[in-house]
């Protein structure tokens, strides 16, 4: 499956304040996933999570917020 992305000059938290939050969730430090995308996750017990978007390969986060 290709693995889609855009790549920004500008920092994350920057295009975070610019998107709404309604239909897009920060994941890690590197991923901004837009909510209609995300098809599932798979919590662990430690915190992390297995996030699956659709179009993308699988992307293991660290407690996803």
């Amino acid at each position: 499956m290709d693995r889609r992305g855009i790549e920004a000059l500008e920092p994350l938290r920057g295009i975070e304040k610019e998107l709404d939050p309604a239909r897009f969730v920060r994941m890690q430090r590197s991923y901004i996933a837009n909510l209609c995308c995300i098809v599932q996750i798979e919590p662990s017990n430690n915190g992390d999570a297995r996030v699956l978007i659709r179009g993308c390969i699988k992307h293991e986060t660290r407690h996803c917020t």
